[in-house]
């Protein structure tokens, strides 16, 4: 029973020692990224950005009229 305690004592030094040996190094960049691309509020402002590109597009298609040539009787 002592060697089974003594076996696993080591292991778990053995194990912490490895864990502390294995930190990794990130850029601020890439943290930066990673921040914005899992934020919600950045997602919701993207989508309040598209809904108003469109709503803009929207709008200058019904203000600037089209100009067809032809009579569109028929083939022209």
């Amino acid at each position: 029973m002592k060697r089974l305690r003594c076996e696993w004592i080591t292991l778990s030094v053995f194990a912490l020692l490895s864990s502390l040996s294995a930190t990794a190094q990130v850029s601020l960049y890439t943290v930066v990224d990673l921040a914005l691309r899992n934020s919600t509020s950045v997602r919701m402002a993207q989508a309040d950005l598209m809904r108003a590109a469109a709503g803009l597009t929207e709008t200058k298609d019904a203000y600037i009229p089209n100009l067809v040539l032809g009579s569109s009787l028929g083939y022209s």
